[in-house]
């Protein structure tokens, strides 16, 4: 996690300047914060995940929304403030027995501390075979009766994902197993760190049928949860393996072309540029976006024409995205000796949708309707305009969640990140054990697939 993360250039061509950060000083720290990663019940009968962040800081998230990055405050006390990622003011205290024993005291607010315990969920590290390579996966199942597995399908990201992700630790408790596995070139996977979305087809593919080896002879539904760059990839496992379900949040239903052109525009509407800018900024991402293809190979005199021409133009430093950001930082000659040491095989032109259009099991999408990284209105027009083909694609969307359907309130110098947003776990955990929409979910706006329910409706 620390959410399925998918930018496209995961280092940024931003490494191209050296940055030295001295970290500050703080108390005596918490000798193995790791060791507290789990899932937890407190007395009160809430459910939350501790997972690892950065540095010597961890991060909770509570089941029904509220998350904070825990900084530690000597020993076992962590603290953390009102947001996703803020130390002060202190809104939360968490401290943690040892961890032998497992036991914590949560404290939000002005209420009493709660005790919690954590649960003892059955884990099991396993290692298995994607294309070509080693990989490190762990399959973890709920105290009890298993009425669902899910396998996890990555993001960009480069972390060890048995570690981080919080989805092993939030789903089992409400009777979800989840296998999660170190993609390739990370955590204790073998291989080379890739973004070619057929390799990682491949290995999320192999990983259902080891799946399905390891739960044998049990058969509980077993569906693909992805999020992020996931939501290209799962899809795409989901015709190469017998899965029963696929959920894609916060992906995009377009190419990663798309997804930087549609950045970048929405980064200039929100700095109040009109059409004339945005048609300029089109002819922009279309020159960055021939070079990203060519893979630093090509384009570069079309790109310098563009540069020329708006350049000196005010609305260029109000640019975001992909990667046009950060091509307009450089000059071409540089651009061409380093960019193909940032190519990490992202196939730019990739269409999504012959793909959508032939996966054969239910589908659920979840949408952040504030996403600034996966800027949602084509993927939404897209995904409804699917709708009434044959299949089931239930739709979701959480009106003011950013990236990673997490909370956000505010606009410009005053926007803040908070937890995720309420319902967004429940609604993941109801999908996948009901099949379908029915309920209330926190502030979510759902799109039933109406079509699919009459069909259902016929079929009994």
């Amino acid at each position: 996690m620390q959410h399925f993360s998918k930018r496209m250039i995961p280092c940024g061509l931003a490494l191209l300047t050296l940055t030295w950060t001295l970290a500050g000083c703080r108390g005596t720290a918490d000798p193995a914060p790791a060791c507290h990663a789990g899932a937890y019940e407190l007395d009160s009968g809430q459910h939350l995940a501790i997972t690892p962040s950065d540095d010597d800081t961890l991060r909770y998230r509570m089941f029904e929304g509220p998350s904070g990055r825990l900084y530690p405050d000597g020993g076992a006390r962590y603290v953390s403030g009102d947001g996703w990622s803020v130390q002060e003011p202190v809104t939360t205290v968490v401290t943690f027995d040892d961890c032998e024993t497992g036991g914590l005291q949560f404290q939000s607010g002005d209420g009493a501390a709660v005790a919690g315990h954590r649960l003892a969920l059955q884990e099991r590290r396993h290692r298995f075979r994607g294309r070509d390579v080693e990989l490190a996966g762990k399959l973890v199942l709920p105290p009890g009766a298993v009425h669902a597995v899910v396998v996890l399908a990555h993001g960009s990201e480069k972390l060890a994902a048995t570690e981080f992700y919080a989805w092993q630790y939030l789903l089992p408790p409400q009777g979800i197993g989840v296998f999660v596995f170190d993609k390739r070139g990370t955590g204790a996977s073998g291989g080379e760190y890739t973004q070619d979305f057929d390799v990682l087809a491949d290995d999320i593919a192999a990983a259902v049928r080891e799946v399905r080896q390891l739960l044998a002879p049990e058969h509980p539904p077993l569906g693909l949860l992805s999020g992020s760059q996931g939501g290209w990839v799962a899809p795409l496992a989901a015709t190469r393996a017998k899965v029963d379900f696929v959920i894609a949040a916060y992906g995009m239903a377009e190419s990663p072309l798309a997804e930087d052109r549609e950045e970048v525009l929405a980064s200039l509407v929100r700095a109040g540029y009109g059409d004339e800018v945005l048609a300029k900024a089109r002819e922009l991402t279309a020159a960055t976006g021939a070079v990203m293809v060519a893979r630093f190979d090509g384009g570069f005199e079309e790109l310098d024409r563009v540069k020329r021409m708006y350049g000196d133009e005010p609305w260029i430093k109000d640019i975001e995205g992909e990667f046009t950001h950060d091509l307009l930082k450089y000059p071409s000659w540089l651009l061409r000796i380093v960019g193909p040491w940032f190519d990490v095989g992202t196939p730019w032109s990739y269409d999504p949708l012959p793909v959508l259009e032939a996966v054969e099991v239910p589908m659920l999408w979840i949408i952040g309707g504030k996403d600034t990284e996966a800027p949602p209105g084509r993927t939404l027009a897209i995904l409804e305009a699917m709708q009434p083909r044959p299949g089931q694609l239930d739709i979701a969307i959480f009106p003011d969640a950013e990236h990673g359907i997490i909370a956000v309130t505010g606009e410009g110098d005053d926007r803040r990140l908070l937890g995720h947003a309420d319902g967004y776990w429940a609604l993941q955990a109801h999908w996948i054990l009901e099949r379908d929409l029915n309920g209330a979910f926190g502030r979510a706006v759902l799109l039933p697939d109406r079509e699919a329910m009459q069909m259902d409706a016929v079929v009994d």
